[in-house]
Order: structure tokens, then C-alpha cells, then sequence
């Protein structure tokens, strides 16, 4: 990662895509707010880098993040406040320390979280690790470590973490400035975007189609993308299971930043080609010679090599621009997302947001179904980043940034942000107006709804049922008093106009319709 001088450009906001969408207009950056969350003064911030999230039953999104020195910090939705859950033991120089964080799928119920680090410890390593919480505390103990390989220098760590909708964990490793002893090394972990499923127990299996099938000899299974330098961050598009990482590229040698998007695995070309496959002749330990001329045809002679000599073809990048400090955000998709007064509108469905740590701005661009993207246009010009090493679409649908300002040290400008949208293109979100018969007042306040989640008020046992306009029963359960729920999941995000009713003692509630917007 770099960070560089900060230079402010305000230009016009420019949407991924102009198509209009039936009964909304397309909105403007006046449709949108920024609302500061926390920040170092509030907070004591220090060094934030990633973050990962969880809603409540209530509706409220959890932050979970982390700092470089090690801590893991939570930022309480319903309460607005900020604390420290536990500290990880690691070692913090440069870019190292603690740099990736994920939670579990299931998170709600097994409370594991995943980190990529560098421990404190005399052999310099990086390491890949579940832990568990007990409550709100971190328990060190729970640590299982998944992987863990030698690491060099201090720089070029990595740190993009994700999960698929297979339950697959991605995990984005830095080159640790070694040369080709690493990035081309197919061999090697480090200068890869690593693929495997975790398991129960801590370990993890290895899911089909990764770059090399488990058992081809000089290889390593887990990887899905080799040749890259740094790809701090990276997303997985929920509805195609794309991935897009930000590939932070070598220094002073031109258009080589690049935004990436895999829709299979392949060889990224570092260190012997970045950008549009431009060739790398020197900085960042490369040694090309002449038969790595080819990007079809890239070898790997070096001494430092313990993997194939032939390697895959060096594909260029998805999109490339002069040298910063790439980063990207996830990929829109609008019916992915469950309905909320905050979500962005349908306009931008398809859209891949992606940034630049140095350029202190956001960027988008739109999406075709083949993963190509059209142009880039900057996003909210008048809304203030800071240096953003993560920003993500919480549960809610709004965009969450994560300022780390500083400069390999701390800063007041740190924060982490949410950025709303506030314009009148909303999905319904069901209000209710609980009318109940007065042959129906036992059932008074059964139930009561927010967005789509419901939650029984009723005391004691009764029963849950959900009809379709059409009249026909489609989901019937057994509830208790304080048993939540979201119908949008029961209902598998399918759009139409449900009816929802709750029975005990042979009474039942007024039938109270819910509308789930296409």
C-alpha cells in the first residue's frame, strides 16, 4: 500500500448508469448523506483498516473492525458506541500488523471472525486465523490457525478477506516484496488470492475450480489468483459470485493500478507484467529476462522458484490507470439487498464501486452481464474521503467507508462513515396499521414489523402463517413470544404482496398484508 500527497479534485457526479428506472428518477448527490459514525476524537481511533458487519435482530448493523496495533473494535448500532473486544498479539511495522477481518456467515450463532496477521513472534510469518467471541470479548484462546507461511520485509501484506454465497473464504496475500520466489511462484501462498472452505472444526477443504486441481505437483490448491503484488482489498458480487479485488501496483512505472474482476482463476502477471500487460523490467524485486517477454507464455527461472516453470498466460488488467493506490468496494445488486429506507436506489444496480487510497476519492463503474465495465465516474465529489482503505454495502443497503487518514500512524481525520440514501426512489417498507376485530382483541399487538423482519409480541405459543396474494399458504410455523424473524429471507427475496397472520387458542390476528418491492 501507498500513501502519497493527497490532492482534492471536485467533479461533476456522474451515475455508473443513466437508464431511468420506472418511477424514479435518477438521483443526484442532493439524494444522498454522509453521517459521521465515530472518529478518532470520539473514539480514539487508531489506524483503522477493515471491517465486517452483522444486523441485529432490531434491525441496527454491528461494525466489527480492526486496527493495525491489533485491537478489535465494535461499533454498536443501537447504541452508538464504540469498544474494544480483545487485542491480538502482532507484530506492527509498515503495512503489517493486523490487516484483514471477516465474519463467519453464521456468525449469529457461532460468533467466529476471521483475521489475516502478523504475529509477534521471532519467526516472521503471516497467518490466517478463526477466533470466537464470548459475548463481547475476544477469546484468544479459541484461535485456530488455518494457514500460516513465511513472510519477508514488511510490505505487500495484503489484507482483503471475503465470503461467497458457497461459504467459501477469499483471502487476498501480498507478494512481502520478495521477487519471484513469490507472486509467479505457483508453489508459494504469497502474491495470491487464496479460495478454500473453512470447516467446523477449523480446518478447511478445498471447493472445485481453483487454478490448480489439489495433487498437481508444485502447486498449491488454495490458490485462485496468482502473479499479484497487493491486492488489499477485494468483494464478491452476491448474485454472479464475481470477485473484484483493487491490485495496488508497482512504483514510477506507469499505468499499472489496476481494478481487477475474476469470473474464473487466472494468472494476474506480476512481477513480470501489471496493468495492461505492460512489461516490468525492474523495482519491487523483479527480474525479467527475455523469454518472460511473452505475456502467453510467462516462465519462471529463477533460482527462487520452487514451483512450475511454465506458467498460466499473464491476463491483463480489468481496468488500469497511472499509479496510486487501488482499492475497490463491492458490487451492487439491488434485490440482494434487503428492503430498507437507507439502501441505494435501483439506478445503481450492477454497479462496482471502486476507489484510491492516494486520490482521497470513490469511483464507479456499471457492470454488462459478462463483467465487462463501462466508464468510470466519480461518486459523491462533494462528500469528503479520507484516505479509505475499506468501504462496503452494510446489510442495510447504505455504504459504510472506513477513513484511516493517517500516514503509518494515527490521525484525527480517522473515521468511519455511512453514506444514505435520502431520496424519494424507496422500496416500501410496510407500514402497519395492526387493526384488530373485537373478536380478535386476545390477538391485540400480535405481532409487530420493521422493513421485513418480524418479531412476535404475542405471549406463550402460537402459530405463524403466510399467504400469497393468491390465498395460498406458503409458510406455516411454530412461534414464541420474542421469536424474530425477516420474511424477506422466509420468502427468498421474492417481490409480491403477502398476507401475515398469527393464531393461539383457536383466534387469529388480522390478516396484516406486507408488499416485498421487485
Amino acid at each position: 500500500m501507498k500513501i502519497g500527497i493527497v490532492i482534492l479534485v471536485t467533479l461533476v457526479f456522474r451515475m455508473a448508469s443513466a437508464a431511468p428506472y420506472p418511477g424514479c428518477a435518477n438521483p443526484t448527490d442532493a439524494d444522498f448523506r454522509m453521517v459521521t459514525l465515530t472518529t478518532r476524537p470520539a473514539s480514539g481511533l487508531n489506524e483503522p483498516l477493515k471491517m465486517s458487519f452483522d444486523m441485529t435482530d432490531a434491525g441496527k448493523v454491528d461494525i466489527y473492525f480492526i486496527e493495525k496495533g491489533g485491537n478489535l473494535r465494535k461499533f454498536d448500532g443501537a447504541t452508538q458506541a464504540v469498544s474494544t473486544l480483545g487485542k491480538i498479539n502482532v507484530h506492527v511495522q509498515d503495512e503489517y500488523g493486523l490487516m484483514g477481518i471477516v465474519l463467519d456467515p453464521k456468525f449469529k450463532s457461532n460468533k467466529h471472525l476471521y483475521v489475516l496477521y502478523m504475529p509477534n513472534q521471532a519467526n516472521i510469518e503471516l497467518r490466517i486465523s478463526r477466533f470466537t467471541l464470548a459475548g463481547n470479548t475476544l477469546d484468544l484462546a479459541s484461535e485456530k490457525i488455518m494457514i500460516h507461511f513465511t513472510a519477508a520485509t514488511s510490505w505487500h501484506g495484503g489484507g482483503g478477506m471475503a465470503f461467497d454465497p458457497a461459504g467459501n473464504l477469499w483471502v487476498g496475500i501480498g507478494d512481502t516484496r520478495v521477487g519471484e520466489g513469490a507472486a509467479p511462484n505457483t508453489n508459494d501462498l504469497r502474491g495470491k488470492i487464496l479460495r478454500f472452505h473453512p470447516e467446523p472444526d477449523g480446518s478447511y477443504t478445498i471447493p472445485a475450480g481453483n487454478l490448480f486441481p489439489p495433487g498437481t505437483d508444485k502447486t498449491k490448491p488454495e490458490i485462485y489468483i496468482m502473479g499479484n503484488r497487493e491486492p488489499y482489498t477485494l468483494a464478491i458480487d452476491p448474485k454472479t459470485s464475481w470477485m473484484v479485488w483493487g491490485e495496488v501496483g508497482p512504483d514510477g512505472v506507469g499505468i499499472t493500478e489496476e481494478y481487477d474482476l475474476a469470473t474464473k482463476p487466472y494468472n494476474a502477471g506480476f512481477p513480470y507484467f501489471a496493468g495492461n500487460n505492460k512489461l516490468l523490467t525492474h523495482g519491487d524485486g523483479i527480474h525479467t529476462t527475455p523469454s518472460n517477454e511473452d505475456p502467453a507464455h510467462p516462465t519462471n527461472t529463477s533460482p527462487d522458484n520452487t514451483g512450475l516453470r511454465d506458467l498460466p498466460p499473464a491476463v491483463p488488467g480489468t481496468y488500469s490507470y497511472p499509479q496510486a493506490c487501488g482499492v475497490t468496494g463491492p458490487v451492487y445488486r439491488y434485490d440482494y439487498v434487503p428492503n430498507s429506507p437507507v439502501k441505494f436506489p435501483p439506478q445503481f444496480d450492477g454497479t462496482w464501486f471502486v476507489g484510491d487510497i492516494n486520490k482521497n476519492e470513490l469511483d464507479t463503474m456499471a457492470l454488462d452481464g459478462t463483467g465487462k465495465p463501462g466508464p468510470l465516474g466519480r461518486l459523491f465529489p462533494q462528500m469528503r474521503v479520507y484516505k479509505p482503505t475499506d468501504f462496503k454495502l452494510g446489510p442495510d443497503g447504505a455504504l459504510y467507508i472506513m477513513n484511516y487518514a493517517g500516514s503509518y500512524g494515527p490521525s484525527d481525520q480517522s473515521s468511519i462513515v455511512r453514506i444514505e440514501y435520502t431520496g424519494t426512489c424507496r422500496p416500501a417498507i410496510n407500514p402497519v396499521s395492526m387493526t384488530v376485530g373485537p373478536d380478535r382483541l386476545p390477538l391485540k399487538k400480535a405481532f409487530s414489523l420493521s422493513g421485513s423482519r418480524i418479531q412476535v409480541d404475542l405471549p406463550g405459543e402460537a402459530q405463524l402463517r403466510i399467504r400469497d396474494a393468491a390465498g395460498r399458504l406458503i409458510l406455516s410455523r411454530p412461534v414464541r413470544f420474542g421469536d424474530r424473524f425477516d420474511l424477506a429471507d422466509a420468502m427468498r427475496n421474492q417481490p409480491g404482496v403477502y398476507a401475515v397472520t398469527l393464531s393461539a387458542d383457536g383466534a387469529a390476528s388480522a390478516p396484516e398484508l406486507m408488499l416485498l418491492a421487485p
